[in-house]
């Protein structure tokens, strides 16, 4: 998927939609909006946004997502044996 970033954001403005989404579990676009923070630092040469705050929220998703998928698949393992 390409990263479209003519909106007119700025890198901060978009991480914080990214904040925003992984915040209320809407993963895929926390992803993408991560994605796109990073597209738009490299562009405007913006660093008003941490590569520290970028890989944190990068942690934080992939460990809300593998979480979120542990519990789904402990649920199946559990209705099969049933």
């Amino acid at each position: 998927m390409d990263t479209q970033t003519s909106s007119g954001l700025t890198a901060g403005q978009a991480y914080k939609i990214a904040e925003y989404a992984a915040r209320n579990e809407y993963y895929s676009l926390g992803f993408d909006w991560l994605k796109t923070t990073e597209v738009l630092m490299k562009e405007q040469n913006d660093t008003s946004v941490s590569t520290f705050s970028l890989a944190n929220t990068y942690k934080r998703l992939i460990e809300k997502v593998s979480l979120e998928i542990a519990d789904e698949f402990y649920m199946y393992v559990r209705m099969k044996s049933v």
